[in-house]
């Protein structure tokens, strides 16, 4: 099965499903550039490596690439519900990514 074949049906899923339309556009941009960086276009060519590849390759923040690999793995999660795929590689995939902690007020700038 072609990956455009799969994203049209699981999309639609979604779709009937409640999602939001910004949250399906969201996951059809970046799995398009995933797949599209990669030259993929079956659901049998997507593998941990190219994943990891895809990570590699793209040249934003942590913040940014994290967003993007949960996306991934939601797309992919839903191949893997469909039967496309028979095992969840992507499952063991992380990225750690520090937090901003913000910095608490002063006592002077709370006594203003």
């Amino acid at each position: 099965m072609t990956i455009e074949q799969a994203l049209s049906i699981i999309f639609r899923q979604m779709e009937i499903t409640g999602r939001r339309p910004r949250t399906i556009e969201s996951y059809d941009y970046i799995f398009n550039d995933f797949t599209g960086q990669l030259r993929l276009e079956y659901v049998d060519e997507i593998t941990a490596d190219s994943i990891y590849d895809y990570l590699a390759a793209i040249d934003v923040a942590p913040s940014t690439k994290l967003i993007r690999l949960k996306a991934i793995k939601a797309v992919l999660s839903r191949f893997f519900d469909n039967r496309w795929k028979t095992n969840k590689f992507w499952s063991p995939i992380q990225l750690t990514v520090d937090k901003h902690v913000k910095q608490g007020a002063d006592e002077n700038v709370i006594e203003v």
